[in-house]
């Protein structure tokens, strides 16, 4: 059975940073940076167990807008959720200014 729990990244002990980090490195087959780890910290994190084995994290985390929008290489590259709301999704879009990737 699979148990999810949330915790914020102070609140996360050391050993279960490292089993995420681990994940997310098994994951993204060796691809995720150390910038790339350090924007997943910050906020709250969902934490998926099968018995005492993590299988599952993501994190959400609260950011700074900055107006800039992706690059064209980007492009389709934003999932929209389907909302009741139509939206123009041609229009310029608002994103944190981050370190490493440009986007």
């Amino acid at each position: 059975m699979v148990n999810v729990s949330t915790a914020h990244t102070a609140h996360l002990e050391p050993s279960v940073r490292t089993a995420a980090r681990g994940l997310l490195d098994e994951v993204f087959a060796g691809e995720l940076t150390d910038a790339d780890w350090e924007h997943a910290l910050g906020g709250i994190h969902a934490l998926a167990w099968d018995s005492d084995v993590l299988v599952g994290h993501a994190s959400v985390i609260q950011r700074r807008l900055w107006l800039g929008g992706p690059t064209p290489d980007d492009d389709g590259g934003i999932h929209v959720l389907p909302v009741t709301l139509e939206l123009d999704l041609t229009s310029e879009i608002t994103a944190e200014w981050r370190d490493s990737d440009v986007w």
